[in-house]
C-alpha cells in the first residue's frame, strides 16, 4: 500500500478530530478519531489550481478543522466540496464550507435535502429527545461490564455529546452543482472522477476516482476493520458496485470509516455482504425470526471488527428486506 503518515509542519493547526494520512503526492486521507466529532473520514486533494474537499464529517467543529488542514497543505482556499451520499456524518460539516462549489449526485442531493435535512431539522425542533438519547447513553456506558465494549460506548457517547452541542447552529447547505454518472474535474496537476454506479450503502453513492495516482475515495461503499452498515441500501447492488471497483486500477482505497486500506479490504466487504446474505437466508430457512437471529454471535471472520452491534442491526435489516423481495429462498451467485 502506497501509504504514509504526513509530518505535520510546525504551523499545521492542531488537529483534534482526524488524523492525516498521505496517500500520494498532493492527497491526504482524514481519518476519523473515535469521539472526537468527524464520525466519517474524510479527503483533501490538491488539484494544482484548486483544492477540493470530499465529505465533510458529523460535526462543524470537525469540518472546521478539516478546512483550515485542507487550506494549510494547498495553500488556497477549498474550491469544490465532492459529498459520497447523504448520510449526516459525511455531510453535516457543508456549513463550514459554505462558499465552495458542493456536489452529489442528483439522487443524494434530494436524500439530503428530504432525510438529512428534515433529522437536522426535527432535532432543532425537539432538543429533549436529543437529550434523552444522550441520557440513555450514558445509562448503557454506567451498566456495561466488558471493557472493549465500554471504551465503543465512551467514543460514540463522546461524539454525540459534540454533536448535540453543535445543533442549534447547524445548518446544511445543499449541493449546487449534481450529475447522475459521473463528473470529471481537471486541475493544473491531476484530473479527477467523481462517479457514481449506483446505490449500495445508500439509494446513491459516488466515490472518487484519481487514476494517475491509483487511489479511489470510496466513502461508505467501503469500510475496513468495521462492520459496514446496511440499512439504508441494497447488498446486492452494494455487491455489483465493489465487483466493479474491483476491475479499476487502483493501489490505495480511502474508506468512509477505518483506516486507509486496499482493494483486498474491498474484497473484504463484497464477502462480507454476502455471508451475511446466507446466513440469514439460511436462518430463515429454518424459521429463524428475527428477534432470534439478532441474538447469535458475529462470526469468527468478523468478531474482530470494529461495530459489532452494527452485525446485529445489518441481521435485522436483511431478514427484512429479504422478506420483502420474497428471496430468502434464493441461493448465492
Amino acid at each position: 500500500m502506497v501509504c504514509e503518515m504526513y509530518a505535520e509542519p510546525k504551523d499545521m493547526p492542531v488537529l483534534r478530530h482526524f488524523r492525516l494520512e498521505r496517500v500520494a503526492e498532493g492527497v491526504y486521507a482524514a481519518i476519523a478519531i473515535e469521539g472526537a466529532g468527524a464520525m466519517g473520514n474524510a479527503a483533501i486533494v490538491d488539484l494544482g489550481d484548486s483544492t477540493l474537499v470530499l465529505d465533510t464529517m458529523l460535526t462543524p467543529q470537525a469540518a472546521d478543522d478539516l478546512r483550515a488542514a485542507a487550506e494549510q497543505l494547498t495553500g488556497r482556499l477549498v474550491r469544490y466540496v465532492l459529498n459520497t451520499h447523504f448520510h449526516g456524518d459525511h455531510v453535516q460539516g457543508n456549513q463550514v464550507f459554505a462558499d465552495a462549489v458542493i456536489v452529489a449526485t442528483r439522487r443524494t442531493r434530494e436524500l439530503m435535502a428530504e432525510r438529512t435535512l428534515h433529522d437536522i431539522e426535527r432535532g432543532q425542533a425537539h432538543p429533549e429527545k436529543g437529550a434523552e438519547q444522550l441520557r440513555k447513553q450514558e445509562e448503557e456506558l454506567a451498566g456495561e461490564q466488558d471493557e472493549a465494549r465500554k471504551r465503543a460506548l465512551a467514543a460514540d457517547l463522546a461524539t454525540w455529546r459534540l454533536f448535540d452541542a453543535a445543533l442549534p447552529a447547524l445548518r446544511l447547505p445543499l449541493p449546487t452543482l449534481t450529475f447522475d454518472t459521473s463528473i470529471v474535474l481537471q486541475g493544473a496537476q491531476r484530473r479527477v472522477e467523481f462517479l457514481t454506479i449506483g446505490g449500495g450503502h445508500t439509494h446513491s453513492d459516488a466515490f472518487l476516482y484519481l487514476p494517475d495516482d491509483h487511489v479511489a475515495v470510496m466513502g461508505d461503499l467501503l469500510f475496513v476493520k468495521s462492520h459496514p452498515w446496511m440499512g439504508d441500501g441494497d447488498p446486492e447492488e452494494w455487491i455489483r458496485i465493489l465487483d466493479h471497483v474491483e476491475t479499476l486500477d487502483l493501489r490505495t482505497l480511502v474508506p468512509g470509516h477505518g483506516p486507509v486500506g486496499t482493494l483486498e479490504d474491498c474484497a473484504r466487504v463484497r464477502q462480507y455482504i454476502r455471508d451475511s446474505l446466507a446466513a440469514v437466508r439460511d436462518a430463515m430457512r429454518a424459521g429463524t425470526s428475527a428477534d432470534e437471529l439478532i441474538r447469535q454471535p458475529v462470526p469468527t471472520a468478523y468478531a474482530a471488527w470494529d461495530g459489532s452491534e452494527t452485525y446485529r442491526w445489518n441481521m435485522r435489516f436483511l431478514h427484512g428486506y429479504l422478506s420483502s423481495t420474497g428471496e430468502s429462498e434464493a441461493g448465492e451467485d
